[in-house]
């Protein structure tokens, strides 16, 4: 998956015997709507590792105070 440089990857790849195909040609798309979905897709990517974290540490404080191995553990 490429943004820029494709040309770059194609040439090198097809050195090494590697054919490349382009699933999605850049489209109707602006520039500012491809960076809109960008950021968007970072954010959620993001927002879900923070809370992951977060819950996983909820867990073990909740478990901590039953005395239960938790996260690898003995309490």
């Amino acid at each position: 998956m490429a943004r820029f440089g494709v040309a770059w990857i194609e040439r090198y790849l097809s050195v090494v015997g590697v054919t490349v195909e382009v699933l999605r040609e850049h489209g109707d798309t602006s520039v500012g709507e491809e960076l809109i979905d960008d950021f968007m897709a970072l954010l959620a990517s993001l927002s879900g590792r923070f809370y992951q974290s977060r819950s996983r540490l909820n867990q073990c404080r909740l478990l901590g105070r039953c005395g239960s191995t938790v996260c690898g553990v003995t309490r």
